[in-house]
């Protein structure tokens, strides 16, 4: 400041203020006091530009567009400086690399370049600009226009070759805005200096503090406003998170798109590791669909456009836990763990916080899909429990009575569970049961639902199916479980299992427990018959086999004879 103003004080101030090196640093450092206040924080000089209209009016036509341009080059790293101490006073993780700045100085020195040989190429030809206003104003413009043109052009550019698969979006053009009033504001600064410029000088200054100051604001709002938004956006995880519904599948995939919105990462995984439950892994890449199994990562993250040191994956890995309350003390329980494969070039620390931040709404949506896992299945063979089932079929027996669909039940029963249990032990019987409960529900259609309806009992609900279809599923089924290698202490345990059918609308029913009743008589007969075999319900004591054959029972009754027609 000393050095600019014993420049423009001596007669000679016009020339000297762009000889001396100093004054030139001066006047950024004014500039890039003046471009702090930058409310959207992005990559331009604001009222930093200012200073050019300055150096081109006041220096006589002596500066050139080079010094201009190395102006706004040293301005714009001043400017980088000055936001990175106000972040690290202000405790903000700064984002954006020492190299992201000198491209950001880069391009407004070619900006300011552009518009200053416009400048200077208005005012060659038209040597009485100073005087005249409205060549002056002209000249102003169109460097001022220029200026942010390039500008805005250089920064499209740079987007665009730096994720060319992101959609453009143009709210970055909106604080250009800025850089064309302090263009004006310069202008007329410029006019000034002709007449005054010690009053200039301390006029940019007194900007320049201003700017300072209003940045210094801008920067803690800004603070207080991304602390807003992270609450908010932990907020509404937490609730997507626990609309995600009572699956484990759905649930794995909301937080795994959560992750991604919070700490963008190129593969996730998601580990069930609660207790008393099967390890289970869902993953997912870029945010995607998410699918059973473990991922399966390149050795390194993909290759960036430009030069950039291709380093290994940076992998962020958290656990989830709950609190779990005993009779002697409170501890923390594991329940999941989440793994983020992230390129460390792109990976903001401040994510990885706010990443940290939404770890107990994730752990209380998995421990709330667990609860409701155990409410709705059975802890030993994984099938729903009886009550889900029941209020199922009333869903499905309403869709089809309204659109005239058909749906059908198989009741099953294993053969010979009791001798199993007492020959073998009950930890065979349940083995057996877990056997067979695998079958059962690898065989389900999406929609299919597999109930353990009592001890040894498990019910599948068919919808969308007749009961011819269902028979050949019971059989399939029937020959599947009794292919089942099963063994205790070296001795083979044979299993067998006996299936009732009954549907809808071949069988009338008035209520949907009553195809659960049909399903069981015909489960009766099939055990009264010798067992290991499929039965379908025809009603009126009429049951047909997988083979095509009909037994009859004794309360059965004589099909109605057809009718007769008289003349």
């Amino acid at each position: 400041m000393i050095t600019a103003l014993a420049a423009v004080s001596r007669s000679d101030a016009a020339s000297s203020l762009f000889e001396n090196l100093g004054a030139m640093a001066c006047l950024a450092a004014i500039a890039a006091a003046a471009s702090g206040y930058r409310p959207l924080g992005e990559g331009t000089l604001g009222l930093g530009t200012m200073t050019f209209p300055v150096l081109l009016v006041s220096s006589g036509l002596g500066a050139s567009a080079a010094q201009v341009a190395t102006h706004a080059a040293l301005a714009m790293v001043g400017t980088e400086v000055l936001a990175r101490l106000i972040r690290r006073r202000l405790g903000i993780v700064e984002r954006r690399s020492a190299a992201r700045s000198l491209d950001a100085a880069a391009r407004v020195a070619v900006a300011a370049l552009a518009g200053a040989a416009v400048w200077r190429f208005a005012v060659e030809r038209r040597p009485l600009v100073a005087s005249d206003p409205l060549s002056f104003v002209a000249a102003t413009t169109v460097a001022a226009l220029l200026y942010v043109t390039v500008l805005a052009a250089l920064e499209t550019a740079e987007r665009w070759l730096r994720r060319p698969e992101r959609e453009l979006r143009f709210g970055f053009l909106r604080p250009l805005g800025l850089d064309v009033l302090g263009w004006i504001f310069g202008a007329f600064a410029a006019r000034a200096a002709l007449a005054a410029p010690l009053a200039t000088v301390v006029l940019l200054a007194l900007v320049g503090l201003l700017g300072l100051v209003l940045g210094v604001a801008a920067q803690q709002l800004e603070q207080r406003k991304s602390q807003i938004r992270d609450l908010e956006r932990l907020g509404t995880a937490g609730r997507r998170m626990f609309a995600a519904g009572g699956e484990m599948a759905a649930v794995a995939e909301q937080i795994s798109i959560e992750c991604h919105r919070v700490c963008p990462s190129h593969w996730f995984q998601f580990e069930l590791l609660a207790p008393d439950v099967a390890y289970r892994s869902w993953w997912s890449r870029a945010g995607g669909s998410v699918f059973d199994g473990v991922p399966a990562p390149e050795d390194r993250p993909p290759a960036l456009l430009g030069f950039h040191r291709r380093g290994e994956w940076e992998l962020v890995e958290r656990e989830l836990s709950t609190e779990s309350v005993t009779e002697r003390a409170s501890e923390r329980v594991r329940v999941a763990r989440v793994r983020l494969w992230c390129d460390d070039r792109q990976l903001d620390p401040e994510r990885a916080a706010l990443l940290d931040r939404l770890l107990p709404q994730m752990a209380a949506s998995v421990a709330r899909a667990l609860l409701d896992r155990e409410a709705r299945e059975d802890p030993l063979t994984g099938a729903v429990v009886r009550r889900v089932l029941e209020r199922r079929l009333q869903e499905v027996y309403g869709r089809a009575v309204e659109d005239g669909g058909a749906m059908a039940v198989i009741l099953c029963d294993l053969d010979h569970f009791k001798r199993i249990n007492d020959t073998h032990g009950h930890a065979a019987g349940d083995r057996a049961l877990v056997a067979a409960a695998e079958v059962l529900l690898a065989a389900r259609r999406e929609g299919d639902l597999c109930c353990r309806y009592g001890g040894e009992e498990f019910a599948l609900l068919l919808e969308d199916l007749d009961g011819d279809a269902a028979m050949v599923i019971a059989e399939r089924l029937r020959q599947a479980i009794e292919a089942i290698e099963l063994e205790s202490e070296g001795h083979r345990i044979p299993l067998a299992v006996s299936a009732g059918v009954a549907a809808f609308p071949e069988l009338y029913v008035k209520a949907p427990g009553e195809l659960l009743l049909f399903a069981d008589e015909a489960l009766y007969e099939a055990k009264r018959r010798g067992r290991n075999q499929c039965l379908k319900n025809l009603g009126q004591g009429r049951y047909r086999t997988i083979s095509g054959e009909i037994h009859t029972t004794a309360e059965a009754r004589p099909a109605p004879a057809p009718p007769r027609v008289f003349a």
